[in-house]
């Protein structure tokens, strides 16, 4: 199945020039990295592994918010994401990633 979804990038509180992203509409966010470039990647792999897990487990799948519809507060982004689990499923089936 193939997703998109917002998330919310934003300065990490701890680090200067590290970034977090949140999903508002999922129940996870990325570990705060040094880079925006692999802060968006470490996003998409993370979309990836939450859907897989709310597909193989049956939970429902909520709705994404409208991108023009997430409030932001002073310094955050808001970008989309996406995921294409099948895909993603086929490169771990061949060990590509854990």
């Amino acid at each position: 199945m193939r997703y998109v979804y917002p998330a919310i990038i934003k300065p990490d509180a701890e680090f200067n020039d590290w970034f977090q992203a949140t999903f508002p509409d999922l129940d996870c966010s990325t570990d705060g990295i040094d880079d925006l470039y692999y802060t968006l990647v470490r996003a998409a792999e993370l979309l990836n592994k939450h859907m897989i897990e709310l597909e193989d487990t049956g939970k429902e799948i909520p709705a994404a918010t409208y991108i023009k519809d997430v409030e932001v507060s002073d310094g955050e982004i808001v970008t989309l994401i996406k995921a294409d689990t099948d895909a993603y499923r086929l490169l771990r089936a061949k060990m590509l990633i854990p």
